[in-house]
């Protein structure tokens, strides 16, 4: 018999359908993504929300490259904890009250740049930043719910613990009360903690969710960023690493061309001045881009890791993405004419 089988072989079957290495490993998608924060456009948007969000958040402006970056100070611990401690004194409210001022005008810049990492994850050819300006501002209300919504939820569940703590209070008996009514608030106090810890990456989904995905809901891009942190954990933790190492790599090189671009600034500018200082401008922008370039590839990042998330939890293909306008139309069931 000289007849072959018409079985397909899956090998062969396999190899067709793998034509490039990102299709056998879509992690890779994490390297595209990073062309965000090679794009003057978006490191310009960057460079503005940065310096926008300092003078908000700390009422000044970085005049000179720091030895650590600027976004090294914005994610301090020590910067968290003291501003938990002193939550409750006025200059503590007003700081607090300054930076999630400050992190709500992210909102939208983060969006955006979330947006574009994404769609340099897929492929997909950039659209003007004018049309990312107008999808994602007509969406600015419910990113705003997004990043509010935590917070509401969690100073809603520490009403019991507060009134618990004004129990305590009570005289002799306030101690034995506390203790008994703790044991009951032990799962809201658990409840609260996951809550607290998740938002620290389903608010950045969730942007990014609200920015790619053709429905527009605060609730169900809340809902998408806290199921893909606690269902994915293990996915999560190894694109957060290698997008650490990435970034590590981007931080690098952009301060070795500010350092660089400092430098022959300040020798060029001194020999026509005769040992002048640089201007005040140029020292702004060259102080704050390299902060600005690494927030550039976090946000593209995070675009990119939002849809891997999404493929790993909802089996949903990374490609699928809102772009015209039909995406986003809200469908509607066809009516019977009257006679």
């Amino acid at each position: 018999m000289s007849e072959s089988s018409a079985e397909p072989n899956l090998e062969t079957s396999l190899l067709q359908r793998i034509r490039r290495w990102r299709d056998a490993f879509p992690i890779l998608i994490l390297i595209d993504a990073l062309r965000v924060a090679g794009s003057p456009i978006w490191i310009s948007l960057s460079w503005l929300a940065v310096v926008v969000s300092s003078l908000v958040a700390r009422g000044t402006v970085a005049l000179d490259l720091q030895p650590t970056s600027v976004f090294a100070n914005w994610i301090s611990p020590r910067l968290a904890i003291d501003t938990a401690t002193t939550w409750l004194t006025a200059a503590g409210i007003e700081e607090m009250l300054r930076f999630a001022l400050a992190g709500w005008l992210w909102a939208i810049p983060a969006a955006m740049l979330a947006r574009s990492g994404a769609c340099y994850a897929i492929g997909r050819d950039q659209q003007r930043i004018g049309a990312d300006a107008r999808f994602v501002g007509c969406r600015a209300i419910a990113l705003s719910t997004a990043g509010l919504l935590p917070a509401a939820c969690i100073l809603g569940i520490s009403i019991p613990m507060v009134l618990l703590g004004l129990l305590s209070r009570i005289p002799a008996a306030g101690r034995a009360i506390a203790e008994v009514g703790g044991l009951f608030l032990v799962p809201i106090a658990i409840v609260a903690g996951l809550v607290a810890a998740g938002s620290i990456a389903a608010i950045p989904l969730a942007w990014t969710a609200i920015a790619v995905e053709k429905r527009c809901d605060a609730f169900d891009a809340l809902s998408r960023g806290f199921e893909y942190v606690y269902r994915r954990p293990i996915h999560l933790a190894l694109y957060l690493t290698v997008g650490w190492l990435l970034i590590a790599v981007v931080s690098i090189l952009a301060t070795i061309v500010a350092r660089g671009a400092s430098a022959v600034a300040s020798s060029a500018f001194a020999v026509g001045s005769g040992g002048g200082e640089l201007p005040l401008v140029i020292r702004i922008v060259l102080a704050n881009l390299v902060p600005a370039i690494q927030l550039a590839a976090v946000w593209g990042l995070v675009g990119a890791g939002y849809l891997l998330l999404r493929r790993d939890a909802c089996d949903q293909e990374i490609e699928d993405m809102a772009f015209e306008e039909t995406d986003t139309e809200r469908r509607s069931l066809p009516t019977l004419r009257s006679m």
